[in-house]
């Protein structure tokens, strides 16, 4: 699939020696030596490698806040971080987690939302919005000590945090404006993102 990729994108076939260590990597599930990938001379295989030998070596122990630095920078060592991020989330631990994703340049924000988004959903078990909004408060402040300031996460959790209560059942109202005028202050304009674009999607279903 990569190969077919890179060369459909104009970046030509990778040299046939990358091409047979690659798929040596990939056919042998107990390969895990980062410096494997990093003999690559082809710089999309070398990323892609060092980020399936980092999730091994995460799965065979070793700490996911360590795994990534072969990989190197750019947009492959940010994929690296982010699926480490994940698996430090997965082990209970979220401040590592969170520095992992700290790490991150070109997708900083999902990576962010990718650890706190699965509780977000939680804050609406029962349905009811007085409870659900004391919930998320509750996740936002504890996020904001790891990620504030640093990520979008002010707006983007808001704004799931009403997606997710329509998607629930809270009803969708006619009019976004009316309904968010009854929102707190300091929501109403990631209410009225959330619910112009719930808005929008409805009109192109109906």
């Amino acid at each position: 699939m990569l190969l077919a990729l890179l060369s459909a994108c104009g970046a030509g076939p990778p040299a046939p020696t990358d091409a047979r260590t690659y798929a040596s990597v990939l056919a042998d599930p107990a390969l895990a030596d980062p410096s494997v990938c990093t003999a690559l001379s082809d710089p999309a295989l070398a990323g892609d490698c060092g980020v399936v030998v980092a999730e091994r070596r995460i799965a065979a122990g070793v700490s996911p806040r360590s795994v990534c630095a072969p990989v190197g920078e750019g947009v492959w060592g940010d994929e690296c971080r982010f699926r480490a991020a994940e698996a430090s989330m997965a082990a209970g631990d979220p401040d590592g987690a969170a520095a992992l994703c700290l790490g991150i340049r070109t997708f900083r924000d999902a990576c962010a939302q990718h650890l706190w988004d699965p509780a977000l959903a939680g804050t609406w078990r029962d349905g009811d919005p007085v409870a659900a909004l004391e919930r998320a408060r509750v996740l936002h402040a504890e996020w904001s000590v790891r990620l504030g300031g640093k990520t979008d996460l002010d707006d983007r959790l808001w704004r799931h945090w009403f997606r997710i209560g329509f998607q629930g059942g809270v009803p969708l109202p006619p009019d976004a404006e009316g309904f968010c005028a009854e929102a707190p202050p300091d929501l109403r304009r990631s209410c009225l993102k959330a619910t112009r674009r719930a808005l929008a999607e409805a009109g192109a279903v109906r």
